[in-house]
């Protein structure tokens, strides 16, 4: 199945082929390559991007019980770019973040 969900980091050249919806119904569509980066996902073994763009058509949708906020902070923690400031984020919302981050295993965050 074919997805228009975008990536949270803006022109990511990136081929979309995992979905990620949050527990308050928002999607995000995200990479296997990221897997690389999490022991918190099963391994992701490196494929050429012509490889990976024909398995969009493949795409798959996981359901998460974390919120859509700290989800996309932990996405966009995981893509090689300027990573977001953390001055204006409340304690809840540093605490869903904390709680991702130690499920999903990445501990370069």
């Amino acid at each position: 199945m074919a997805t228009a969900v975008d990536c949270p980091v803006s022109n990511c050249p990136l081929p979309v082929d995992i979905v990620l919806t949050s527990s308050d119904g928002k999607c995000f569509g995200v990479h296997r390559k990221n897997e690389l980066y999490s022991v918190g996902f099963p391994p992701c073994p490196l494929r050429d991007s012509l490889e990976a763009a024909e398995e969009t058509m493949n795409t798959d949708i996981a359901e998460l019980p974390e919120q859509a906020e700290a989800i996309k902070l932990v996405l966009l923690y995981m893509h090689n770019t300027r990573q977001p400031q953390l001055d204006d984020v409340g304690f809840d919302l540093f605490k869903y973040l904390a709680e991702a981050v130690e499920k999903f295993c990445c501990g370069n965050l």
